[in-house]
């Protein structure tokens, strides 16, 4: 390359890195010009006349954006300078010198790419280059994060290389795709647009419309079966009724031959036959893809499939002890390769597979107890379902102390703000809390529970923690402003269930990876609590749950009998199953003393190692509580001052001072209780 374009070059280099202003611009316009007219006089080679019209271009387009302003002139510029750009593009032999070009345009701006771009589309003759540049666009466009840009111009290009393909010779071939392989070239242009356009705008809908507009031509490429499969599938997801979309994503990847389907194809064909509840299916398919990639199955989603569909089977063969065991050991199997993160629901189960894992090859270990664990997980989760709280009809707040409040309208340094703290259930006023469940099921604790076995022992606790947040349905009451409000001094804060809302959507996003790793389920779920009255089960709304308890009681009686003759070990470790698994609804059970406070509870399990745990100020003599907060802030619709406050306009300026702070909330009523109470 002549040392003059080098220099010229430099000129150009200077000039999109800094940017000069005033006076320096016109010392860059005398340099360039100088140069410019004499390497005009210059005998060029191809490659040098091509490199030096691509520097006359790039200082052009920077000088006439950035210090053209009048608009009467900005059609003439365009024009004039897409010539040069145009010219360009008919001798370009340089993919990639055609891809520093346009990073230049987009360092000039998005208004110059733009008006560029929709000049060129307008040609009459459009140069194969062209797929270059717009290609280039795409790529540019995904780092700026303008997926759905990005998703159009790599359609634009895929156009050109496909016309390519058909009617350019060999020659003409080699010099758009490199060494001639439009086959690898093309397959990579459909890789992008689902990858780096498709999957992150979710334009799911536009991107099947957009691979079967082209089919005819696009059917030759083996990753097209495979994302337009992938696309449907994301389509079908999103639909009220995906079945039929769910059928046309399988029967596009299995027009691939099984040795072309790749880890994804197999991925998505597992969930798809998981939704369509064909579980045996998922199996086998799960089977193909671990014979072809083993342990490089991607990410673990092949593994989940095929967890939740063994589930799904081991739930259909109950009582069916050689199925259960055949099924359990592809559940297990599954369960040890897919990441935390991942299991979701499954979660529940953990307990079960570490404790088969742990006894597996000892005999007397029957499948019965694994099948008795499953019932009583099912159970549980039943009773869970049927103590959902979902009328959002009514008002839901609780009450505290002004000094809780007061560190509730201080939470307001970070993005989620007024976050509510959840403490340990065992710091709860009522000393039957989580007991009345145990006691039931006719679960022995402490030393009853030693003594159940002939033995005075040290009792072990155990390290789970449940988190525990108790609400109301009772607003301005009396007993709870003397029992949970500092005795009529505290406040009731009146709040909205969709906080509960973004919190679930939260869980459900899975972008949380705090979330995602914990080992136990995490749900914003809210719940009724059911109280039992001596003979009865109910929630204070009318729910009867008793049925669901006394299934829980049978199946713990059945699994005592199982393990009455297993050594202690043996039932320590049965004892540490169960309660993890009852862990889940201990706490939603309560006597029917506390029936008239109407409670409805978030609850979170943790087991003492998450970074999300807080402590608490430290009392003197005594040791730090821990709490967690919630993800989301609290969506405060009423403060009620307690009866027994004197002067509640010595509270409300601070009150309404800090509530202000959250913009994007309606605005919150302060008020006062109109009981009397002195």
């Amino acid at each position: 390359m002549k040392n003059e374009i080098q220099k010229l070059s430099k000129i150009v280099d200077w000039m999109y890195e800094n940017s000069p202003e005033g006076v320096e611009i016109l010392y860059v316009e005398e340099a360039f010009d100088r140069l410019y007219r004499c390497i005009e006089n210059l005998e060029l080679s191809e490659e040098e006349e091509f490199e030096f019209r691509c520097l006359e271009y790039e200082y052009e387009l920077n000088y006439f954006y950035k210090f053209i302003h009048p608009e009467s002139q900005m059609a003439e510029v365009i024009n004039y300078i897409l010539g040069s750009l145009n010219g360009i593009l008919f001798q370009a032999n340089l993919h990639q010198r055609i891809k520093k070009l346009t990073e230049r345009i987009f360092i000039v701006g998005i208004k110059a790419a733009e008006e560029q771009a929709l000049e060129l589309m307008n040609l009459k003759i459009i140069p194969n280059q062209l797929a270059w540049l717009w290609e280039a666009y795409a790529e540019e466009y995904v780092k700026r994060g303008k997926f759905r840009k990005a998703f159009q111009y790599y359609w634009y290009a895929m156009d050109i290389y496909l016309f390519v393909t058909e009617n350019e010779d060999e020659d003409e071939q080699k010099r758009i795709f490199y060494d001639g392989s439009s086959f690898l070239y093309i397959s990579d242009i459909i890789y992008r647009i689902y990858n780096k356009a498709t999957k992150q705008c979710h334009c799911w809908e536009e991107c099947i419309k957009e691979f079967l507009k082209r089919w005819e031509k696009l059917k030759a490429y083996n990753y097209s079966y495979l994302y337009l499969a992938g696309a449907q599938y994301e389509r079908a997801l999103e639909l009220e009724k995906p079945e039929k979309m769910l059928k046309m994503s399988l029967n596009t990847l299995r027009q691939l031959s099984p040795d072309d389907c790749s880890d994804m194809g197999y991925t998505i064909e597992c969930n798809i036959l998981y939704y369509l509840k064909e579980y045996q299916e998922v199996l086998k398919i799960y089977k193909k893809a671990k014979d072809k990639y083993g342990e490089a199955i991607v990410a673990g989603q092949c593994w989940r499939a095929a967890l939740f569909a063994a589930l799904e089977i081991m739930r259909e063969s109950s009582g069916n002890i050689e199925k259960l065991e055949e099924v359990l050991n592809e559940a297990v199997d599954c369960y040890l390769k897919v990441p935390t993160s991942m299991l979701d629901s499954a979660k529940r189960y953990i307990p079960i597979f570490d404790f088969y894992l742990k006894y597996k090859e000892k005999q007397y270990i029957q499948i019965a107890l694994i099948e008795l664990f499953f019932d009583l997980v099912e159970v549980s989760s039943e009773l869970m379902e049927k103590l959902c709280f979902d009328d959002e009809s009514v008002d839901l707040g609780y009450y505290t102390s002004l000094s809780s409040l007061y560190y509730l309208l201080n939470d307001d340094m970070e993005e989620v703000k007024y976050r509510i703290a959840l403490f340990d259930a065992r710091h709860m006023n009522d000393p039957n809390e989580g007991k009345v469940l145990d006691e039931y099921l006719g679960k022995a604790n402490g030393e009853k529970y030693n003594k159940r076995r002939g033995q005075l022992k040290r009792w072990k606790y155990d390290n789970t923690i449940i988190f525990l947040k108790s609400f109301t349905t009772k607003v301005d009451s009396l007993p709870m402003w003397v029992q949970y409000a500092d005795e009529g001094k505290g406040c009731f804060i009146r709040i909205s269930q969709e906080m509960f809302k973004k919190g679930q959507k939260l869980v459900e996003s899975r972008e949380d990876m705090e979330i995602n790793n914990l080992r136990n389920e995490e749900s914003y779920c809210l719940y009724n609590v059911a109280y039992f009255d001596g003979q009865k089960f109910c929630t204070s709304n009318g729910k009867d749950v008793t049925t669901y308890i006394n299934a829980m009681q049978k199946i713990y009686l059945q699994i005592l009998k199982v393990i009455d003759n297993c050594t202690e070990e043996i039932k320590d470790d049965v004892e540490e199953v169960v309660n993890c698994i009852l862990n889940r609804v201990q706490y939603l059970i309560k006597k029917d003393d506390y029936k008239n406070e109407e409670e409805v509870r978030v609850f979170f399990i943790r087991n003492g190692n998450e970074k999300d745990i807080k402590e608490s100020k430290c009392i003197e003599g005594g040791v730090p509580r821990i709490y967690l907060q919630l993800k989301v802030s609290t969506i405060i619709k009423e403060i009620i001052l307690g009866p027994k406050i004197g002067n509640g306009y010595d509270k409300v300026p601070y009150i309404y001072w800090k509530l202000q702070k959250i913009s994007e909330q309606q605005p919150v009523s302060v008020s006062q209780s109109a009981i009397e109470y002195v």
